[in-house]
C-alpha cells in the first residue's frame, strides 16, 4: 500500500501520517491582535509518509507541484527514515492572523494561527485553524496519487511558542503536552526572554479541530 504523510503544524491519516509543526513568536501574535500587522508569516514544517525512500525520492519533485496550491510557499526539502517509516519532509509558511473570515479569504493555506485580543482575560487568545474546504481538497489529491486519504486519527499538532520579548511572559494551557509533560486542567507556565514552549494539543482538541476547523492553543497573559 503506498501511503503518503506530510506536515510537522502531526497528523495520523487512515493508514497514513500527517504530522504538521509551526513556529512561532510572541511579537508576532501581539502584532496581528493589536492590529499592528493584519498577516504575519511563521515558518512551519510538514511531514508526509511515504511507502517506501525510493517512492519518496522519486515522488518529491511532483508532490511539490501538486500540493503547493495548499500552502503558502510549500517547499519538498529532503526523505527522512525513522525505523520503518519514511517521510517526505517540506516546509512551508502559515499564515497568523486576527481574523478566520480574512484567512480564508486572502490567503490559501490549509493551515493557519488565530492571534486576537481575549474577551475573558487581559492579554491575547492564540488558536489553530483549519480550512476545512481546503483539507478536503487535498485528501483528494493524494487519494487520487495514492489510493489514501487523509485522516487527523492519531495525528499530531505542535506549536513552538518563542518569548523575544524582555521580560518574562506567561502562558495559559490546557489540555495539551508542553515540552513533553501532559497538562489536564488549565496552567499558568512562565516563559523566560528567549526561551521556548513546544506545545503539542491533546487527541480531544485535534479532534474539535477536524469537526470545526478551528482549535484553542494556549492565551497570552498580558499585563503581569
Amino acid at each position: 500500500m503506498r501511503c503518503l504523510i506530510l506536515l510537522s503544524i502531526a497528523f495520523w491519516m487512515a493508514g497514513c501520517k500527517i504530522n504538521v509543526s509551526g513556529d512561532v513568536i510572541i511579537g508576532d501574535l501581539m502584532n496581528v491582535a493589536f492590529g499592528h500587522k493584519e498577516t504575519i508569516l511563521t515558518p512551519g514544517t510538514l511531514r508526509l509518509e511515504m511507502s517506501s525512500l525510493d517512492t519518496c525520492q522519486n515522488e518529491r519533485a511532483n508532490l511539490g507541484a501538486s500540493l503547493e496550491r495548499f500552502f503558502i510557499n510549500f517547499t519538498p526539502k529532503t526523505c527522512e527514515q525513522s525505523g520503518m517509516e519514511t517521510y517526505l519532509l517540506a516546509t512551508i509558511d502559515i499564515p497568523v492572523t486576527a481574523s478566520r473570515d480574512a484567512w480564508k479569504m486572502k490567503t490559501r493555506s490549509t493551515f493557519g494561527i488565530l492571534s486576537k485580543i481575549s474577551d475573558q482575560i487581559g492579554g491575547i487568545e492564540v488558536e489553530m485553524l483549519l480550512h476545512q474546504g481546503l483539507f478536503k481538497e487535498l485528501s483528494k489529491t493524494i487519494e487520487s496519487k495514492y489510493f489514501q486519504k487523509l485522516d487527523f486519527s492519531g495525528s499530531r499538532l505542535n506549536l513552538t511558542l518563542k518569548n523575544d520579548q524582555r521580560a518574562l511572559q506567561v502562558v495559559l494551557i490546557a489540555d495539551a503536552f508542553v515540552n513533553g509533560d501532559p497538562v489536564t486542567v488549565q496552567k499558568s507556565i512562565p516563559i523566560d526572554p528567549m526561551n521556548r514552549l513546544d506545545i503539542e494539543i491533546s487527541d480531544v482538541r485535534r479532534e474539535h479541530l477536524s469537526r470545526m476547523g478551528w482549535v484553542p492553543m494556549f492565551s497570552l497573559v498580558m499585563g503581569i
